[in-house]
Protein backbone atom coordinates (compact mmCIF):
# COMPACT_ATOMS: atom_id res chain seq x y z
CA UNK A 1 0.00 0.00 0.00
CA UNK A 2 2.82 2.45 0.92
CA UNK A 3 4.38 2.33 -2.76
CA UNK A 4 0.96 2.79 -3.96
CA UNK A 5 0.56 5.93 -1.79
CA UNK A 6 4.18 7.22 -2.64
CA UNK A 7 3.39 6.89 -6.52
CA UNK A 8 -0.08 8.78 -6.43
CA UNK A 9 2.24 11.73 -4.39
CA UNK A 10 4.47 11.68 -7.21
CA UNK A 11 2.67 12.26 -9.89
CA UNK A 12 0.48 14.71 -8.04
CA UNK A 13 3.27 16.54 -7.71
CA UNK A 14 4.64 16.39 -11.24
CA UNK A 15 0.86 17.35 -12.00
CA UNK A 16 1.03 20.79 -9.97
CA UNK A 17 5.00 21.25 -11.02
CA UNK A 18 3.62 21.23 -14.85
CA UNK A 19 0.68 23.59 -13.48
CA UNK A 20 2.42 25.85 -12.07
CA UNK A 21 5.39 26.03 -14.90
CA UNK A 22 2.61 27.08 -17.32
CA UNK A 23 0.85 29.50 -14.93
CA UNK A 24 3.94 31.41 -14.16
CA UNK A 25 6.34 30.77 -17.25
CA UNK A 26 6.14 34.69 -17.82
CA UNK A 27 7.92 35.41 -13.76
CA UNK A 28 11.77 36.45 -15.25
CA UNK A 29 14.54 34.54 -13.36
CA UNK A 30 17.62 36.60 -11.59
CA UNK A 31 20.36 36.88 -13.69
CA UNK A 32 23.71 35.71 -12.56
CA UNK A 33 27.06 36.13 -13.40
CA UNK A 34 28.71 33.29 -14.14
CA UNK A 35 31.20 33.76 -11.18
CA UNK A 36 28.59 33.82 -8.85
CA UNK A 37 27.20 30.89 -10.67
CA UNK A 38 30.83 29.21 -10.20
CA UNK A 39 31.18 29.84 -6.57
CA UNK A 40 27.66 28.66 -5.88
CA UNK A 41 28.51 25.38 -8.18
CA UNK A 42 32.02 24.74 -6.07
CA UNK A 43 29.84 25.33 -2.53
CA UNK A 44 27.51 22.57 -3.49
CA UNK A 45 30.62 20.03 -4.60
CA UNK A 46 32.55 20.67 -1.88
CA UNK A 47 29.83 19.59 0.39
CA UNK A 48 28.80 16.89 -1.17
CA UNK A 49 32.23 15.92 -1.29
CA UNK A 50 32.01 16.10 2.44
CA UNK A 51 29.36 14.29 2.95
CA UNK A 52 30.05 11.26 0.50
CA UNK A 53 33.09 9.51 2.86
CA UNK A 54 30.54 9.36 5.97
CA UNK A 55 27.76 7.85 3.91
CA UNK A 56 30.22 5.04 2.44
CA UNK A 57 31.95 4.66 6.23
CA UNK A 58 28.04 4.23 7.31
CA UNK A 59 27.18 1.65 4.97
CA UNK A 60 30.45 -0.25 4.98
CA UNK A 61 30.03 -0.11 8.68
CA UNK A 62 26.09 -1.49 8.40
CA UNK A 63 27.74 -4.29 6.33
CA UNK A 64 30.33 -5.44 8.40
CA UNK A 65 28.05 -5.50 11.28
CA UNK A 66 25.63 -7.32 9.35
CA UNK A 67 27.66 -9.89 8.27
CA UNK A 68 29.62 -10.21 11.78
CA UNK A 69 26.14 -10.87 13.48
CA UNK A 70 25.14 -13.65 11.13
CA UNK A 71 24.35 -16.73 12.97
CA UNK A 72 25.08 -19.88 11.70
CA UNK A 73 22.94 -23.03 10.16
CA UNK A 74 23.13 -25.55 12.92
CA UNK A 75 25.36 -28.82 12.33
CA UNK A 76 22.45 -31.54 11.15
CA UNK A 77 25.15 -34.12 10.56
CA UNK A 78 24.93 -35.12 14.40
CA UNK A 79 21.58 -36.65 15.33
CA UNK A 80 20.86 -35.05 19.11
Amino acid sequence: MRPLVYTVGAVGILALAAVADYRWSDLELPRLAPDTLEDLLTVIATSMLSVAPLAVASMVAAYNSASSSRSSPPDRSRPR
